[in-house]
């Protein structure tokens, strides 16, 4: 047999966690699959035999010595410190992406008012300022908003880049477009020539 034929057939079996290998092993389900309680490693395939193997080879002495009901006890202890540290997790990746949104947002004001990007150093020195007579308590939120003239500089690019997608995404779903141009002039306020002989006509068939 094919090793991806075997791979098939173990995820045609559509295994289901078993409750009991929570008391026996110290497993419980997460996110699809049997995460070991005491060191936090997962097991892909649900089966008794690797998860039995996972705990007599790793933790074979673990709460040997524990009555039943003390050991149901040191799972619901692990547990919730599993729960604990997701969450604080959770609160950690929300503070990043609250930060870079509001970098985004500084670095977009920036660019659109022709702004110098070293503005943003002051515009982080006068939000530092204000949060700490208004709101000191979210302090180190606003410390980690970073708006340094190369981060406002990737910032723009970001936005660059998203906005032109976004542009040739939707162009494809255009029937007809037009565009909306000024005329160019020279230093006597003459419109270009060039443009009004010979290119107009090819401008217009392109």
């Amino acid at each position: 047999m094919e090793p991806s034929e075997k791979r098939r057939k173990v995820d045609k079996e559509c295994r289901k966690f078993n409750e009991q290998w929570t008391k026996k092993y110290f497993f419980i389900e997460w996110k699809g699959k049997a995460l070991c309680l005491i060191c936090r490693e997962t097991v892909a395939v649900l089966k008794d035999f690797n998860i039995n193997r996972h705990y007599e080879t790793r933790h074979n002495t673990y709460g040997e010595n524990l009555s039943e009901n003390n050991r149901m006890k040191q799972i619901t202890a692990l547990r919730e410190n599993l729960q604990k540290q997701q969450r604080m997790i959770s609160r950690t990746c929300l503070s990043q992406e609250l930060a870079t949104h509001a970098s985004l947002v500084v670095a977009y004001k920036l660019a659109k008012y022709n702004k110098p990007f070293s503005d943003g150093e002051f515009i982080k020195e006068c939000m530092d300022a204000t949060v700490k007579i208004i709101c000191p308590e979210v302090e180190v939120r606003i410390k980690n908003v970073s708006l340094s003239r190369r981060t406002i500089v990737r910032r723009v690019d970001s936005i660059s880049t998203n906005l032109a997608d976004q542009l040739a995404s939707k162009i494809k779903k255009f029937d007809h477009f037009s565009i909306c141009l000024d005329e160019s002039t020279d230093c006597g306020y003459s419109a270009n020539a060039y443009f009004h002989q010979g290119n107009r006509q090819r401008f217009q068939c392109d």
